[in-house]
């Protein structure tokens, strides 16, 4: 065979190698950028970061869970049951503020958008970065430009990580439960002894955090959120403050963070129960503080476990907890008083 020959069938052959591999990947498409599962297949949804853009695209659903890691616990079906219609889970461990503006972006794209977002607000948001991503996120797939699909099309990762899984999970008939997507109760023992495991205390510092340059940080944060509430005036947005145990607020006072952190509640309450399209659900009553003092509650400082998220959908569901801009003060001077008066010696 000529030097000429060899070199064309190479490249035959490695087009119709590239070809075979961007067929298979549209046709069973496990990130659902082009569609929803064909061949009877059922979604394997097992990546956060990779595959919500490709749920928001092409899935039918009524309502979006959005939100860190503090949402992820959420049954789909009690989320149903909370807001009525389907559900979906896009949830990012890590996430913030800034890396959710990828999903609401390509939501407020959407032909059908849904009726309610939901998002939990943890203290973790107020101070992430509101200009750069938190965690790597694969952007590529959160857009609708097809010039950057080679990056989904030829990718080996997505080939062995992604499509194979999905059609051995479907022919072993092992596909995961969407009501538990993400869920972390199998996986994680939560009780007092893990979560004390998982604190390192702080010495106490005598330091006073910046008070007008972290709220300088909290509005840009809250900018981005209050974006979309206003060109989406037709969903309803849900908020919670999630209740973060008192190890985290332990840190808080050492850290001398307290009243900074008080001051960036108000400000969040203040400026999202100014829009009509949004709920606001902040507990500060004496059962929620009980499960905030109860550490059999929490695997670490923040994250509760599904009983409780349970109670917090239970609570949604019933407006439980609803401030406005008349009475969240009040509600944020209870759970801070609180918190001064707190026996963290007691803890420990």
């Amino acid at each position: 065979m000529s030097g000429k020959k060899f070199v064309r069938l190479s490249l035959i052959l490695t087009a119709v190698f590239l070809v075979l591999i961007a067929a298979v990947n549209i046709a069973i498409d496990p990130l659902f950028q082009y569609h929803k599962p064909w061949f009877g297949l059922e979604p394997v949804i097992t990546n956060e970061r990779y595959q919500n853009a490709g749920v928001i695209k092409h899935f039918d659903f009524d309502n979006a869970v959005l939100g860190t890691s503090l949402s992820e616990n959420f049954l789909i079906s009690e989320v149903n049951d909370t807001f009525g219609g389907n559900s979906v889970k896009l949830t990012m461990y890590g996430s913030s503020i800034y890396n959710m503006t990828y999903q609401l972006e390509l939501m407020k794209k959407r032909e059908v958008k849904p009726k309610v977002i939901m998002c939990d607000m943890s203290p973790a948001l107020f101070e992430a970065p509101n200009d750069t991503l938190k965690n790597p996120l694969p952007t590529f797939l959160y857009n609708y430009n097809p010039f950057d699909d080679g990056e989904y099309l030829w990718n080996f990762s997505i080939l062995n990580d992604f499509t194979y899984q999905t059609v051995m999970l479907n022919v072993n008939h092992s596909v995961p439960d969407y009501n538990t997507v993400f869920v972390s109760e199998e996986s994680k023992n939560f009780g007092r002894e893990k979560a004390l495991s998982h604190y390192s205390r702080p010495e106490v510092s005598s330091e006073m955090v910046d008070t007008e340059e972290y709220l300088a940080l909290v509005k840009k944060n809250l900018a981005l959120f209050t974006q979309y509430i206003e060109e989406m005036p037709d969903i309803e947005f849900v908020f919670f403050f999630a209740p973060v145990s008192m190890l985290y607020w332990d840190e808080q006072t050492r850290l001398n963070r307290v009243p900074t952190l008080k001051e960036a509640y108000l400000e969040a309450c203040k400026t999202l129960t100014s829009y009509q399209n949004v709920k606001v659900h902040f507990w500060a009553d004496e059962e929620m503080l009980a499960i905030m003092s109860d550490l059999d509650n929490y695997v670490d400082a923040c994250h509760y476990n599904g009983q409780i998220s349970s109670e917090l959908l239970r609570r949604i569901k019933e407006n439980i907890g609803l401030v406005t801009l008349q009475n969240y003060q009040e509600q944020v001077d209870i759970l801070f008083r609180y918190i001064r008066s707190f026996n963290f010696e007691g803890v420990f």
